[in-house]
């Protein structure tokens, strides 16, 4: 009876675009990144009421949950890259959005690690 009760739920597809409201989109560059960790910050802080104390914390794990997720379904810039350099990538993203470097000097530090994320990402679908 159970399984009767599950089978509708086997037959949904999911449509990418409409993961939690973030776009695959946002991950096919790193700008992209940068981009939507401010927004998703504010809005774990206002759903969370985070201290003030807590809030360039929060901003950080954020930062880092954002760069596994696309890391884990292989989009954009986190295609084809090792664990480690996604989280490079993300920690990178954080201290652009948190406003202590700019990301052109980012890219720099990238590219001379030799961990520059490539200049046409793999397509998303």
């Amino acid at each position: 009876m159970a399984i009767v009760a599950v089978m509708p739920l086997m037959a949904v597809t999911i449509d990418v675009g409409a993961l939690g409201g973030i776009d695959p989109l946002y991950f096919t560059s790193f700008a992209g990144l940068v981009a939507v960790i401010l927004p998703v910050t504010s809005i774990v802080n206002n759903l969370f009421n985070t201290a003030k104390k807590w809030k360039q914390s929060v901003s950080w794990a954020v930062a880092v949950l954002l760069g596994v997720v696309p890391y884990w379904f292989d989009w954009g810039i986190f295609a084809g890259v090792d664990w480690y350099v996604a989280l490079i990538y993300s920690l990178a993203a954080g201290l652009v959005a948190n406003g202590l470097f700019d990301i052109t000097l980012i890219k720099e530090i990238l590219k001379a690690l030799g961990l520059e994320p490539d200049k046409k990402p793999k397509p998303l679908y």
